[in-house]
């Protein structure tokens, strides 16, 4: 497995027997490719549709909620919804 930096300023002078001269970029040779390392391009390569299939459904749902927006404010988990409905009805009980 070979790996390549790129490094914008400084030009390597070595020279490799099999690519020759990389020029701007630092190439390593990491070793053996394993199976391990094939089997996750297999994966991108055989089962990376799903991932595109599963983008376009959210982006469908996403799409309901500029169409048809909800009718109804969201629920509250703390305690200014409740703060709300106490002074509404303290003003209420006020008022009359």
């Amino acid at each position: 497995m070979i790996h390549a930096y790129a490094s914008p300023d400084v030009d390597d002078p070595h020279v490799d027997p099999r690519w020759g001269k990389a020029g701007k970029q630092r190439i390593e040779d990491a070793g053996e490719l394993y199976r391990q390392s094939v089997g996750n391009y297999n994966w991108f390569a055989y089962e990376f549709w799903r991932v595109v299939f599963v983008q376009e459904v959210v982006a469908k749902f996403a799409q309901s909620f500029v169409d048809d927006p909800p009718l109804q404010a969201p629920a509250s988990f703390d305690l200014d919804a409740i703060k709300a409905q106490v002074s509404k009805a303290m003003q209420a009980h006020h008022g009359a």
